[in-house]
């Protein structure tokens, strides 16, 4: 029997699907019933044609809450990648590998990191820039990323309070963004 050579066009082929078949437990894909991020809005900052090219952004958001949750569960992606803390503590970074027509998301349960009075969310994210593609680390998984290279946040979850009330945590306008100057070994590894 005789084998034709296998060109590279084949190679690339396989290569994007087998990057297109879900892992289970590794990261969520959207779903196709309800969106996951309804009421959460994409949050960015600046010009992507000037600003977006090997750049780092911060956002953050203060809760004030009257007790500690007792549940807090959380979804978080970016463009194109992200560090994510509550109260000065790491949650995990990502998202995990995807592309920008399914973006991938992570999810946290956030409950013990928040307290009674004020609390802080803050992400770093890092964008590559256009089209550069990339190939990163999350928490939750690795592989390869495709960048739209327009740097952007979204959170979308919820705490529930000791008596059940239900408190949003949602990327929106609210949000504090600003150029993050410094630099952090784990933001693209």
């Amino acid at each position: 029997m005789k084998f034709s050579p296998i060109s590279m066009k084949h190679v690339l082929l396989l290569i994007t699907a087998l990057l297109l078949v879900p892992l289970p437990g590794r990261a969520h894909e959207p779903s196709k019933t309800r969106p996951p991020f309804v009421e959460a809005r994409w949050i960015g900052f600046g010009d992507p044609a000037v600003d977006h090219v090997d750049s780092r952004f911060a956002f953050r958001k203060r809760l004030e809450l009257a007790s500690k949750p007792t549940e807090g569960r959380v979804r978080v992606t970016a463009d194109a990648r992200y560090i994510l803390w509550v109260n000065g503590q790491f949650v995990g970074r990502g998202p995990a590998r995807g592309f920008p027509w399914a973006q991938p998301y992570d999810e946290y349960d956030l409950a013990p990191l928040f307290r009674p009075g004020p609390n802080w969310i803050v992400a770093e994210v890092y964008q590559f820039g256009p089209g550069s593609g990339a190939f990163g680390q999350s928490t939750k998984g690795n592989g390869v990323y495709a960048s739209t290279g327009r740097t952007g946040l979204l959170i979308a979850g919820e705490l529930i309070s000791p008596d059940a009330k239900t408190i949003p945590i949602r990327t929106d306008a609210t949000w504090q963004a600003r150029r993050a100057e410094w630099s952090l070994s784990t933001a693209a590894p």
